[in-house]
This record gives C-alpha cells, structure tokens and sequence, in this order.
C-alpha cells in the first residue's frame, strides 16, 4: 500500500513521537507531554524563535573552537563572522594570534588560506566539505552559527513537552526549546526524518546588538563530526565591510 504525501508525513510524526516516547519510557521520569501540532502555545514559541531569528542579521565573535571528527581531535583560537544569507569568515589563529587557516566566502566566491597557498573559486554546496571537513552548505553553517533557522512557518509535524523543554518537529526540521524559550537544539532533516546535522545554544545571554548564546556546538551524525565554539566578544547586526567575507588573491 502506498501513503499519499500528506499521511505519510503524519505517519512519520507519529512513528518518531512513539519511538521517543519509548526511549524516555525506560528513564524513571515521567514520560514526554505530547502536544497537538495545532496548539496555540506551540504556535507562539515558533513565532517567537522566528522573530529573534529575523533580527539577526550578522555575527562578529572570538573564541576557543573544539573538533572531533573520526576519531581525531584539535583545538584552535577563532574568530567567527557569520552574515545572511551565507556570507562567512572562519579565521583560526596560533597562541601569538597569527593566522593559520582562513576560510571566506561573499556567496559567489571563495577564498582560501591553509597557511601555505591561496586559493579562490565560485561557491559551492561542498565548500566547508571541501576544505574543512564540514558537511554543510555554505547557507547552512550561517544559519546555525546565527541559531537563525529558515522556514520556522513550515507545517508542524509533531511535538511534546519533556523534562522542561519544547520539542517541535517541522517539515525539514526539529527544534528544542528551553523552558525560557530560548532556543536550545537545531536539527536539519532530511527526506526520511534522519538526522543530517544538529546544532546546540546554550548559555544565553544580552550582548551588543541582542541576545546570543555563549556556547555553541554543531554535530554530523553521519561523518562523525563534532564542533564546539566557546564564544566570547559577540556582537550582533554590526556594520560589516563587505570586504571581510572577500580574500585578495589571483586566478
């Protein structure tokens, strides 16, 4: 038997709904609270995140970034612009701030430094791939450095309430929200409901231009990756020269 698109998609609502409800079962808390997609607070806290998301345009901050990936681990001094829609500049610096790997991209172009040779090209999809082992698009990363989802408006699928937090699964995403409503999980998902990346906040607080977590860590189930950003300095919607997302190199 086939599903038609609409049942199908409930289908797997209700499946991933049971399959977690399950899991939670075996813990001696009480199981999740389930939510219908319709519910007017669900609705409320997604408009919420939406709006905060909106009003973050752009991200300048210092930090200690972490990375595990298959197995291998470092750790590295960074500087993190981040502007939407995929504007980038990742700059990894030695212990007397010199630069030794820097990745920028203005979303038609890219320039690269590994501390021996400049490159430059067109953007593509598997830039971050490419050149640091991440696999997200160039518009994703943006979207999760900036805790700043698209589509919020989508169809809710299902949700739940669990040990504090809001749980809403969309059409291409999942969303954990604090008891504060602050953003806390972000997973993008792909045709079948799995896991393509997930993104965590936490350590909320005011900075200059609006609130931002402290601590952020992206996660890549599929290639074993693992990202940790202690974020210190943050500023928010500043005004950027566009050339901080543009390296001056030759063809």
């Amino acid at each position: 038997m086939t599903l038609r698109p609409e049942r199908a998609n409930a289908a797997r609502g209700a499946a991933w709904l049971v399959g977690l409800a399950a899991s939670l079962g075996a813990c001696a808390t009480p199981g999740p609270q389930v939510l219908s997609p319709g519910d007017p607070l669900v609705r409320s806290a997604l408009e919420r995140i939406a709006r905060q998301a909106e009003r973050r345009v752009n991200l300048i901050a210092f930090g200690q970034l972490r990375m595990s990936a298959r197995g291998d681990r470092g750790r590295v001094e960074q500087v993190v612009v981040a502007e939407r829609p995929d504007r980038l500049r990742l700059e990894s610096l030695d212990p007397l701030g010199q630069t030794v790997a820097l990745l920028v991209s203005d979303g038609s172009r890219f320039g690269w430094y590994d501390g021996r040779r400049l490159e430059s090209g067109p953007v593509s999809a598997s830039l971050l791939r490419d050149r640091l082992g991440l696999e997200l698009a160039p518009r994703e990363a943006v979207e999760a450095i900036l805790a700043a989802p698209s589509a919020v408006d989508s169809t809710v699928r299902a949700a739940f309430r669990s040990r504090g937090e809001m749980v809403v699964e969309l059409d291409a995403w999942r969303l954990r929200l604090a008891a504060d409503g602050e953003l806390s999980g972000l997973e993008s998902l792909d045709a079948a409901g799995r896991t393509r990346w997930r993104a965590e906040y936490s350590g909320w607080s005011d900075v200059p231009g609006g609130r931002f977590p402290h601590d952020l860590s992206i996660e890549i189930p599929p290639a074993r990756t693992r990202v940790r950003l202690a974020l210190r300095e943050i500023r928010l919607n500043a005004a950027l020269d566009p050339r901080v997302f543009v390296l001056p190199v030759n063809d």
